[in-house]
């Protein structure tokens, strides 16, 4: 059976990626993958939802995140 992968894998993966071709993650998107990280990091891919997403985007927002910046997040994945 194929190993279920979380989110955070995901993320971890990405980081390592662009690491192995040179491309080490900036201050910014590393901020924004760790704010994933911690929020989405334990959902399983195959999981992740809208819903989830949406949650996830009103949560910033109360934490004064305003929208250039949730675009942002969004942009920088």
């Amino acid at each position: 059976m194929r190993r279920r992968k979380t989110i955070g894998y995901l993320i971890d993966f990405h980081i390592s990626d662009l690491s192995e071709v040179g491309k080490p993650v900036r201050n910014s998107k590393r901020a924004v993958l760790n704010s994933f990280k911690k929020d989405l990091g334990a959902v399983q891919i195959s999981n992740l939802d809208r819903t989830q997403i949406i949650k996830y985007g009103k949560k910033r927002a109360k934490q004064s995140a305003g929208p250039v910046t949730l675009s942002n997040h969004a942009d920088r994945v």
